[in-house]
This record gives structure tokens, sequence and C-alpha cells, in this order.
């Protein structure tokens, strides 16, 4: 109000403003049923693919847990045998430096040698080589497979 006079604005129309005011007149009860429909609809089918993905995710989960038993069971087969293997292992070795001692101590310069032999095939031996070998005489799986799967 100024001067006792009331100035009426009137309202402006933009392209935009009449674009929202006929969208509003255009839907009816009808559009609003549909668009409840769709909304319920949508937030089944939401439900329905959770719960299949936490159901894939658990077995997912299991399959995992299976697999690791398996490595934990399979990595300690291979340290009982590895234990083994070179348990024996050190046993020659034992057994065969005592013999080296005991020929050059007699002076026996035959069987210093044939036990120096002896040594050096054990030396070069191992027993994951001896593993391997046998692996390859007998045509089946592999024992064990370092890495991921080869692609057929």
């Amino acid at each position: 109000m100024t001067d006792g006079k009331v100035t009426v604005l009137r309202a402006v129309k933009t392209p935009a403003k009449q674009a929202a005011v006929d969208a509003r007149a255009a839907f009816g009860p009808g559009d609003a049923l549909q668009a409840l429909s769709t909304i319920t609809d949508a937030v089944v089918e939401h439900g329905r693919v959770r719960e299949e993905n936490q159901t894939a995710r658990a077995a997912i989960r299991e399959r995992a847990l299976a697999m690791r038993e398996r490595i934990v069971a399979n990595r300690q087969t291979l340290d009982r045998y590895i234990d083994r293997a070179f348990d024996s292992r050190d046993l020659v070795l034992t057994g065969f430096l005592d013999g080296l001692d005991k020929a050059i101590a007699a002076g026996n310069v035959e069987l210093a040698s044939s036990m120096a032999d002896r040594i050096a095939d054990v030396v070069k031996s191992s027993p994951l080589v001896d593993a391997a070998k046998a692996q390859q005489q007998e045509p089946s799986e592999p024992i064990f497979r370092i890495g991921r799967p080869e692609k057929s």
C-alpha cells in the first residue's frame, strides 16, 4: 500500500509455469492409481531381487568357506609330507656324513669317495621333485595346481 492505494500484483504466466499447470490438469484419478500400482510393483520387485541376491551371497559365502577348509586341509597334508620327507632326508644325510667321517678317519679313500657321491646325490634330489616325477609317470590330474584354473 502506497499513499492509500492498493497495488494488485498479477501472476506472470511463463511457458514453464503454464506447462506445469497444464500437466497437473491432465492427470486424473486413474493416473494416480497407475502410479501407485507402478510404485507397488517396483517395491515388490526390489524385495524379490534383494532376497535373490542375499541367497546368492549366502551360497557364495558357503562355497568360499568350504574352499578355505579344503585349502587348510591340503596345506596340513603338504606340511606333513614335507616334514616327513625332509626328516627322512636328514636321517639319510646324517648317516652318509657319519660314514664319510669314519671313512676319512680310517683312511679309506674309496669309501670316502663313495659316501661323498651319495651325499651329492641326496643334495641334488628333492622330495618335491620326486613327487613330480611320480606324478608324470601316472597320467591323471595334477596333485596340486598353483594359480587360477586354466581356461578351456
